[in-house]
């Protein structure tokens, strides 16, 4: 595949390397870019590495109680869920992750919280059902999310 289409850092306005026609509308589609000269130049506003640092610093500040269960996680169990998932809108912003086990967010999958909910995913009372929804509409509005 031909990478003619050139990538435009914004953070720093700088040229990163040229990518392909189909990842640049794959970033475009995430939000994560813009056209800035259709089929020729992109605006790209995170980078991966960006998005992984931030992940990072997410996981470090917080509880290690998982998000869709609610029980304690061991180190090697933690995982990053997209609250709202990518594939229904979301994005790579803090406010959309939370912590969860990597079981957990591995039977969750492309589910919103209230799927997961309809389709008892999860053993979970209805207090902890109220808090997950309550969550969800939160984000989607801090989103523009319907």
């Amino acid at each position: 595949m031909k990478k003619d289409i050139e990538v435009i850092y914004k953070k720093t306005n700088c040229k990163l390397k040229n990518t392909t026609i189909e990842r640049a509308n794959k970033m475009i589609k995430r939000k994560r870019a813009e056209w800035v000269i259709k089929n020729k130049k992109i605006l790209l506003f995170e980078r991966y590495e960006d998005i992984k640092k931030m992940k990072q610093n997410f996981l470090k500040n917080e509880e290690r109680i998982c998000f869709l269960c609610g029980k304690p996680i061991a180190e090697n169990e933690i995982s990053v869920d997209h609250i709202i998932p990518k594939a229904n809108s979301g994005r790579d912003v803090i406010c959309n992750y939370a912590i969860t086990h990597k079981k957990c967010n591995s039977i969750k999958g492309k589910n919103s919280i209230k799927e997961v909910i309809e389709k008892k995913l999860f053993d979970i009372d209805e207090k902890r059902e109220k808090i997950l929804l309550d969550k969800e509409k939160e984000i989607k509005k801090k989103l523009g999310i319907k």
